[in-house]
């Protein structure tokens, strides 16, 4: 039994290296891209999330409960807004200023672990979502069309929100994006001498 379990517990730990190794990767991408950290990508996809959700529901409950929904949306962006959005940002400057420091934090450690079990539970609960999406009388059963594939999607883009936030963590710097931009205008400035030369040397009719 012991055994079982342990083999149990090793395919999970597979599982999850694997997936965090795919986060990880996404998460380095992200920053070298855009210059933001993984708190910024995290929140994006909460918020994202929150929008789905409440827009998917719009479509698919009854005329009458729609008000409903309009409020629970604003309730839930409320919620990610004051509690979700700063503690993943909370978390973030935790971890770097350990990393900074050459320490390790036990807090940003206990909040990641807890993810670990959150973070999967959150996206295996897709299936039931989509179930819940059927259930009368709030909702209409319309097929399986698009507004109830989102809102089953919605969850998982809130777990992954919490993969994310497991990632290592990754500093702010000035992305490739603003690099671009950046090199572009000292392209710009370095040749509008040039241009300016050459018309003032060029001969007029």
């Amino acid at each position: 039994m012991v055994v079982h379990n342990k083999a149990k517990e090793g395919l999970y730990q597979r599982i999850d290296n694997s997936i965090m190794a795919g986060v990880n990767a996404g998460v380095r991408t992200w920053n070298r891209t855009t210059g933001r950290t993984r708190a910024d990508l995290a929140n994006l996809m909460a918020y994202a999330s929150n929008i789905s959700i409440t827009a998917s529901m719009f479509f698919i409950c009854s005329r009458e409960y729609r008000p409903l929904v309009i409020m629970a949306g604003g309730i839930l962006l409320f919620h990610t807004s004051l509690i979700s959005v700063p503690k993943n940002k909370e978390l973030d400057e935790k971890e770097s200023e350990s990393l900074r420091g050459g320490t390790y934090s036990l807090e940003a450690e206990a909040e990641k672990n807890l993810m670990r079990l959150t973070a999967p539970a959150t996206v295996a609960s897709a299936p039931l979502a989509y179930a819940f999406s059927f259930m009368p009388p709030f909702f209409i059963d319309g097929g399986a069309s698009l507004p109830h594939m989102v809102f089953a999607e919605s969850t998982v883009a809130f777990g992954a929100s919490e993969y994310i936030m497991r990632a290592d963590c990754v500093t702010p710097n000035g992305g490739a994006f603003a690099k671009s931009i950046e090199a572009l205008k000292r392209a710009i400035r370095e040749l509008h001498p040039v241009s300016v030369s050459v018309l003032r040397s060029a001969p007029r009719s």
